[in-house]
């Protein structure tokens, strides 16, 4: 049984993440990180979307809060560092998603803008870069924010 869904579908995958680093003051970098991409299928699971929120695209929503096949956002940070690589920020995400309906699901389509803005720290320790923030959404309120923690290994 195919569940309403063709036996055979590719799927497509397609983005570009561009990266651009100023120092300006001695200890101070400023990041505008630009991203863009789609994902095209006849069948799209949820592992097969972009994820919005948490630490990846568009800070100051709940983890994957947001599933998108089509995205395109942006980021600002300011960075001021405190160790060899560690640092405190300061960021603005922003961007416009879209979700296609799924009919077989009972998904309807979605898409907005979203932004979010917070600060944060990474610090170094023995098990790789340990990173927290404090991120707002749209339409939050101070106490509404969300707190993330991630770990980045550097190998």
């Amino acid at each position: 049984q195919n569940s309403g869904y063709k036996d055979n579908y590719s799927i497509q995958r397609y983005f570009l993440e561009v990266d651009f680093y100023s120092s300006f003051f001695k200890r101070q970098t400023a990041l505008l990180k630009l991203f863009g991409g789609e994902v095209i299928s006849d069948k799209l699971e949820d592992s097969d979307y972009f994820r919005i929120g948490g630490n990846k695209y568009i800070r100051g929503y709940r983890n994957e809060q947001f599933l998108a096949s089509r995205l395109a956002s942006g980021s600002s940070e300011l960075r001021y560092s405190i160790s060899r690589k560690g640092f405190l920020f300061g960021f603005f995400d922003a961007g416009y998603y879209f979700r296609p309906d799924d009919a077989v699901n009972r998904y309807p389509s979605q898409s907005g803008f979203l932004y979010g803005y917070g600060l944060g720290i990474r610090l170094e320790s023995s098990l790789g870069i340990i990173g927290v923030s404090y991120a707002l959404g749209k339409d939050d309120g101070f106490l509404d924010g969300k707190i993330n923690f991630g770990i980045i290994n550097d190998f």
